[in-house]
């Protein structure tokens, strides 16, 4: 960055030339918010490009319906990187997560005609790639968490609950909530230190944030019940289910946010795991021998996707249309070095995509380079015609 500085500081504005890195900050710093940028640019501080140029890597990327090649080939050379040999090189589907709405339980199904998902481990031939391996449906994992949490929710005695979760004793979301304000009425310093009210009178928006649910059924969340469990002497056997689902629920939860990566079946984890399915209809894991980050399993880039189209790039626009989302997609995929802090997915480390399209980055340019493609699949016998488009 500053070797770039000190070349272009003399520099005619036409002459200056600007590496990788301080085009992907510029274009990460431009797409969150052009006016601060150009304010920066102002200030003299730094040399920095102009936003005009900014745009051409912006649009250099054409968005269109179904599947880009520029966009795979962009994943490809950004897989290679992360590899030190070429050796069985591979880009395809490995697993496919997907949160419990009908449309996705339907297309899961698809691929299940004979059977059902369960009877086959959730897993399925390739059918475009029969040598590769199968690929394995995932219901995601913070879904899940969220979806044990609203269920808890709904279940009371209260006109707003509609179920009572029952084992041997009843488990109920007043459990939470009295231990919660036991909590904050009589320790000086919280046993639970994160939890808050939003935590326990949810709206419809806070029903939808990850962090929420799993701190609501961690292990931290099991340490204040079983406190509170103490407390209440005698009566605390009606928190016996309760705690058992949160001992459950917190293996789930520390396993699946863990970042050290499962390399065979013998992992202690897994063991784990094993012991907590009872408590979810004792549904099977089906384990290959490979490397899995069991943090890395879920849908939550694509929900941030979703969530950046939806509020941090127009607003409070709901619902884009075509156009929009199209124009858009670009601005997060230079942006995502800046996303908000109340998303669900981690930071980026890629380049921008803008920088594996073979395609002159100035539009004027690229209007040539498509006209000489035009002009060169003429036939022989039309050069009439050739010389007068020339």
């Amino acid at each position: 960055m500053l070797l770039n500085q000190k070349q272009n500081l003399n520099r005619n504005p036409k002459g200056r030339r600007w590496d990788k890195n301080t085009i992907s900050l510029c274009l990460s710093l431009w797409c969150r918010s052009q006016k601060n940028y150009e304010q920066l640019r102002n200030s003299k501080i730094l040399t920095l490009p102009s936003g005009r140029w900014l745009s051409y890597y912006k649009g250099v990327v054409d968005q269109k319906a179904g599947f880009n090649k520029d966009v795979f080939l962009w994943m490809k050379n950004e897989a290679r990187k992360l590899k030190k040999s070429t050796e069985d090189e591979y880009l395809g589907v490995l697993f496919i997560s997907m949160d419990g709405a009908q449309t996705n339980r339907d297309f899961m199904h698809l691929f299940f005609e004979k059977s059902t998902p369960k009877d086959e481990n959730f897993s399925t031939k390739n059918i475009w790639s029969p040598h590769h391996p199968d690929i394995i449906f995932i219901m995601d994992f913070s879904h899940v968490i969220k979806r044990i949490r609203n269920n808890i929710l709904k279940s009371g005695d209260t006109k707003s609950c509609t179920r009572i979760l029952h084992y041997n004793n009843p488990i109920l979301w007043d459990h939470w909530i009295q231990a919660y304000k036991w909590d904050r009425d009589n320790n000086s310093f919280p046993i639970h230190r994160k939890l808050t009210n939003e935590h326990f009178y949810l709206t419809q928006e806070s029903k939808m944030r990850n962090k929420l649910a799993e701190e609501t059924l961690n292990g931290d969340m099991l340490h204040l019940m079983e406190c509170f469990q103490n407390f209440l002497g005698d009566n605390g056997h009606e928190l016996d289910d309760t705690i058992a689902l949160l001992k459950a629920t917190s293996v789930v939860i520390s396993i699946f946010r863990d970042t050290r990566p499962i390399n065979d079946v013998f992992d202690e984890r897994l063991d784990q795991l094993e012991t907590s399915l009872s408590w979810f209809n004792k549904w099977e894991s089906h384990i290959k021998r490979s490397t899995i980050v069991p943090a890395r399993v879920n849908s939550d880039v694509i929900e941030n996707i979703f969530c950046q189209q939806r509020g941090i790039v127009n607003g409070n626009n709901t619902n884009p249309n075509f156009y929009q989302y199209s124009k858009n997609i670009n601005t997060i995929l230079f942006g995502q070095n800046a996303v908000s802090k109340n998303s669900n997915a981690e930071k980026r480390g890629c380049e921008p995509l803008c920088f594996n399209i073979d395609m002159p980055i100035n539009p004027k340019k690229r209007k040539t380079v498509d006209s000489a493609i035009c002009i060169a699949s003429i036939p022989k016998y039309s050069r009439s015609m050739q010389y007068m488009l020339e």
